[in-house]
């Protein structure tokens, strides 16, 4: 079954930050992501996530 993203992240630099992130993630992980208006999300990282190329 494919899906399609909701956003594709093309800039280098983008794609770089958002690589960094990965190694932190470990699965069963709470999260907190601080959003640009001021809103928090808080959640649990189900599985580690990976990259599709």
């Amino acid at each position: 079954m494919s899906r399609t993203a909701p956003r594709i992240h093309t800039d280098p630099a983008r794609i770089a930050a958002l690589e960094a992130l990965i190694p932190q993630l470990q699965g069963e992980t709470q999260v907190e992501l601080s959003l640009a208006d001021g809103r928090r999300l808080l959640g649990t990282v189900a599985v580690r996530p990976t990259l599709q190329q």
